[in-house]
């Protein structure tokens, strides 16, 4: 009986086999921890006698891989039911099996499914799921057969039904993105991320509350451009693995935007390792690729957070590792970051001593944001005076000019300091091919002020 094993965004086929016999009870499972083992026994039993089929006494199985999580519980019961002679193994040799089984028997959905029906499709084969896992399925392309309970699975193995194999039909989300057009009164806000969104420079925003930070970050990612096809099937895959792959998700047009809050661990971030009773999961970093990753109120966020996502966000990349396995998750995420001008956080009037906010302003290292803007406080005589500014079509249409022009270009040195690549890509927004004067006079209010 196939199944799939996952290793990061990727799935194996590879096949589960069990003998089952009257002789000394037991249930062993090898390639499982004894949690695992007991849970899966105590899940397949229990659909077996409201199925109405007998249980053997002894079971023992074997697979290439562990067993981690519950998407094998129906493979290994229709192994068990092809060993004792209940069913033709033949229906499933072309086809790939997923699920949980409750305790009532009905089949239930899994975490992977897309990414075990990529797997299936490029080895030309189905692959049976629960309903509830049909549409995830069928994005992949390959020929899907939901089922919704063991009995019917059996029925089908037995020759006296069958079951359709045909994609389910797909939501389809054309939901419109935020638009810059809202924001009043932060141009230069909307001009650096402009720039950030053509260098691939990461952006640091400060500024007192209510300066529109939050709504800049949330409307970078439409400045990003539509998906590709590479990372639309990876940010599937990834959300896949996470079980978050909802009707929400499933047709979005949109990058995602991950804004985890301060009091997030290092293992919410980047995510939790493999053992040998679960499956790596991506964390927000992870979560956030192709995407924006933002985090609000930088300073709060604890040390060694902040110190162990420098390394992956430079990379592009996580690797979990435990004893038992190693495992990388793509992360090539644009980093926004916002925090207040000072400790008190400037509503009013600062009463803050220098110290503390030099204090607040160093808690972390910021050596990863190329790009710093200041928003000032937009009060409302401005709102109500000021035009709208510029929308998110006329920052995207200089952003598609820049990278033409660029292409166009021979390879350049790559440059060294924050002023001098975020320079370039002014430069390029300019259809510049040298960088002048002007350029790094306006790359000098776009870096770090201290």
């Amino acid at each position: 009986m196939n199944t799939v094993h996952f290793t990061g965004i990727k799935g194996e086929i590879f096949p589960v086999s069990v003998s089952a016999s009257a002789s000394e009870a037991g249930f062993h499972l090898p390639f499982a921890s004894k949690g695992e083992s007991r849970e899966s026994r105590v899940r397949i039993r229990s659909s077996f006698i409201e199925t109405g089929l007998s249980f053997p006494v002894s079971v023992t199985g074997e697979c290439e891989h562990p067993l981690r999580g519950c998407s094998m519980d129906l493979p290994i019961a229709l192994a068990i039911l092809i060993a004792q002679g209940e069913i033709e193994a033949g229906p499933f040799e072309n086809a790939v099996v997923i699920g949980e089984l409750s305790l009532s028997g009905n089949v239930r959905p899994v975490r992977g499914a897309y990414v075990a029906a990529k797997a299936a499709k490029a080895a030309g084969k189905a692959i049976f799921c629960a309903r509830s896992n049909a549409r995830e399925c069928a994005l992949s392309g390959a020929a899907v057969v939901p089922v919704d309970t063991l009995a019917e699975v059996v029925k089908y193995g037995k020759g006296l039904w069958k079951l359709p194999v045909a994609p389910e039909s797909l939501p389809t989300r054309n939901g419109k993105a935020l638009d810059m057009l809202d924001i009043i009164g932060q141009e230069k806000g909307k001009r650096a991320m402009q720039v950030a969104a053509l260098g691939g420079h990461n952006v640091m925003l400060t500024g007192p509350p209510g300066a529109g930070k939050t709504m800049l970050a949330r409307r970078f990612p439409a400045l990003l451009g539509p998906l590709t096809e590479t990372e639309k099937d990876e940010m599937l895959s990834v959300y896949s693995i996470a079980g978050l792959l909802d009707a929400e998700h499933l047709e979005s047009p949109h990058r995602p935007f991950r804004a985890p809050h301060h009091t997030i661990s290092d293992v919410g971030l980047l995510g939790s390792r493999p053992g040998r009773a679960q499956t790596a999961r991506p964390g927000e970093l992870t979560l956030a690729h192709a995407g924006v990753l933002f985090l609000d109120e930088w300073p709060e966020f604890r040390k060694h957070v902040i110190e162990s996502l420098a390394g992956p966000v430079k990379a592009g990349k996580t690797i979990l590792s435990s004893t038992t396995a190693s495992v990388t998750f793509p992360a090539r995420t644009a980093l926004v970051a916002s925090m207040n001008s000072c400790p008190c956080g400037g509503v009013t009037e600062c009463h803050c001593a220098p110290e503390f906010i030099e204090r607040y302003r160093t808690r972390h290292a910021t050596d990863s944001f190329d790009i710093w803007v200041d928003l000032p406080r937009v009060s409302y005589r401005e709102i109500k005076e000021l035009s709208k500014g510029a929308s998110t079509a006329t920052l995207l249409e200089g952003i598609e000019a820049a990278k033409a022009f660029r292409a166009s270009q021979p390879e350049r040195e790559p440059a060294t300091t924050p002023v001098e690549r975020v320079a370039r890509t002014i430069a390029d927004l300019d259809a510049s091919e040298e960088v002048t004067e002007k350029h790094i006079a306006e790359a000098s209010t776009l870096t770090c002020p201290w």
